[in-house]
């Protein structure tokens, strides 16, 4: 099973939950806020505590920044599967775009004051 752990009050974390809905269709990735019970039990503290940090959980591996957004992305099959080159990048180079975004998360996207409500058809997928 592949997890998906975001900031549940980032709109861009949000739209980016909304992206993966829409084209997941054999349903691979379930999502979870880290600031909800569920990722205090499943991740390790270090990144439920952290939660401009992405994290993908995909059975007992554990993926978090560009690592995790860039294999998120690639779940969803072809052509999507192809954005998994970019792994060939460097990390630090990688995790400097990814943090650049994630300290102006709230500046580039309002803070939602919840978790937004996903729509019926999708609830089946949020833990």
């Amino acid at each position: 099973m592949a997890i998906l752990f975001i900031d549940g009050h980032c709109l861009i974390c949000n739209k980016l939950v909304n992206f993966l809905l829409k084209r997941d269709h054999k349903k691979i990735l379930k999502y979870s806020s880290l600031q909800g019970e569920y990722a205090h039990s499943a991740i390790p503290k270090k990144y439920s505590e952290d939660i401009s940090t992405v994290v993908l959980k995909i059975d007992d591996k554990i993926y978090e920044k560009s690592d995790a957004a860039i294999r998120a992305v690639s779940c969803l099959g072809f052509p999507w599967k192809l954005m998994l080159a970019l792994i060939l990048l460097p990390r630090p180079l990688r995790d400097s775009i990814y943090n650049l975004l994630a300290i102006n998360r709230y500046k580039l996207g309002k803070r939602l004051d919840a978790c937004p409500l996903a729509p019926i058809e999708y609830r089946d997928r949020f833990l």
